[in-house]
């Protein structure tokens, strides 16, 4: 069935809805603005304004084979923490996430609803010292090949041991999130190549398991709290052909 196109008053009435601070208010807008055909101008604004709500009702439907999104999400986009379970894009590979910006309360989670997407190759997450953990539903992601998590302050102390399911990861990277640990079953992990841990100062070792990957490339270790060779004894002794990048006084060796 063909939606009616809105008019102007409901068009007005909508938007006093939506621009109000009261978030019930904002969710009922939405869910009555699916009912019509809306003008490219105001989806345009829509979008701009609320994009991941717009992902959730299905706002941007008219490029549903897209392949890309990236979503730089503000403070003052109020109705951007919406479940996207109603959004589904089985062609959608790349997803990013900038909430450099983003402000949230403590009942918040301020990582949308976004483990549904389970084509996705490439996943980056950057910026939220709100984020104390990712969701364990990142397990959920199989045919992942990327994931950057990036900049996320001091709460972050472990990355979830679900990524070790991720068996099709070449590229992980945790930098600057003040990683205390490693997973112990990251060796799983059988066809990682890049490593980064880059600024993780509270990092002072590595698992042992880490010898098991053996197709790894590169190791970054620069600005970790890895001080000698002990740290990083599985790595020299079982990963010959990976190439550590340390920082020369962070650990006085040779590698």
């Amino acid at each position: 069935m063909t939606k009616p196109f809105i008019n102007d008053e409901q068009l007005r009435n909508l938007k006093q809805l939506l621009q109000s601070n009261d978030r019930t208010n904002q969710q009922l807008a939405l869910s009555l603005l699916r009912g019509f055909q809306l003008p490219p101008d105001f989806l345009d604004e829509l979008r701009s304004r609320y994009p991941l709500v717009c992902l959730a009702y299905g706002f941007y439907l008219p490029f549903e084979g897209i392949r890309k999104i990236s979503l730089h999400i503000h403070d003052h986009n109020h109705a951007s923490t919406a479940s996207l379970g109603n959004y589904t894009n089985p062609q959608l590979e790349i997803l990013e996430l900038d909430m450099k910006d983003r402000f949230c309360y403590l009942h918040e989670d301020p990582i949308p609803t976004i483990w549904h997407f389970t084509s996705l190759k490439k996943l980056m997450i950057k910026g939220n010292w709100s984020v104390h953990r990712l969701s364990s539903s990142i397990g959920q992601l199989h045919q992942l090949e990327s994931l950057d998590v990036i900049d996320f302050g001091c709460n972050m102390h472990t990355m979830p041991e679900e990524i070790c399911h991720l068996t099709r990861l070449k590229h992980l990277s945790f930098q600057d999130c003040r990683l205390e640990q490693l997973p112990e079953k990251i060796g799983r992990l059988k066809n990682l190549e890049t490593l980064n841990l880059k600024g993780n100062w509270c990092l002072e070792w590595l698992p042992k398991h880490i010898r098991y990957l053996q197709k790894l490339k590169i190791l970054d270790l620069r600005g970790t709290g890895i001080r000698s060779l002990s740290g990083i004894e599985s790595v020299v002794k079982y990963l010959p052909q990976t190439e550590i990048l340390i920082h020369p006084l962070d650990v006085p060796m040779c590698v």
